[in-house]
């Protein structure tokens, strides 16, 4: 009886670009335009949050969280059935954690009441089709071609920084310390290398606090 049923459902899937053909895409949905020009053009370390606002139709960016990869610039978008967990929670809301069981979608309200949680995760450009316009902290920067417009967030921090928290008490994750009131500081740390997987830096302090790395 299953496998019918999953030859059956491959076959439905298969006309939406999944089933029999796996996740492909038309070409047309990630090829780079204007947005991932702007983006790759952009120095230092930062991150981008594609922000789907209201419904699919109006509000879904055209790139699926994971498909920054494909333009070599940072996101905070994840799809995957492996996203730990704490992160989902950290980010509830945002639309950014896809766990392959649908596209989540955020809202306004939700980019507007959360810049310092985004920037902390080294945010520095939200990118939507809807207006962001009026939410303090955002400025616009750019439009592109297809409706997509880039804002800069005022609350980006370094992708890595000192904490001044107590270190007895506190486990020194992100997700467990966060807080509204940090004050971070970024001097005296020098990155040395940073890839997909080794981060090595050097760093230089008077006093015990936390190494924040975003």
């Amino acid at each position: 009886i299953l496998i019918p049923i999953v030859f059956f459902d491959l076959y439905l899937n298969a006309f939406i670009s999944t089933g029999f053909h796996g996740n492909q895409r038309p070409a047309s949905e990630v090829t780079g335009d204007a947005v991932t020009g702007f983006l790759n053009a952009q120095k230092g370390f930062f991150r981008t949050y594609e922000a789907s606002v209201g419904d699919l139709e109006t509000g879904a960016p055209r790139w699926l969280p994971n498909s920054n990869m494909l333009f070599g610039y940072s996101s905070i978008g994840l799809y995957t059935p492996l996203a730990k967990q704490a992160y989902g929670e950290f980010l509830s809301g945002s639309g950014a954690v896809d766990d392959a069981m649908g596209i989540p979608v955020t809202s306004k309200a939700y980019v507007g009441g959360n810049l310092r949680r985004l920037g902390y995760l080294n945010v520095r450009y939200i990118v939507s089709r809807v207006s962001l316009e009026g939410i303090e902290g955002l400025e616009p920067i750019f439009s592109g071609d297809e409706g997509d417009k880039v804002y800069l967030n005022r609350f980006v921090m370094p992708r890595a920084f000192w904490v001044e928290l107590p270190v007895s008490g506190h486990d020194p994750n992100v997700l467990s310390v966060y807080q509204e009131d940090m004050k971070p500081e970024a001097q005296g740390i020098r990155w040395l290398r940073y890839s997909g997987q080794a981060l090595e830096l050097e760093t230089d302090t008077t006093r015990e606090r936390l190494l924040f790395l975003s």
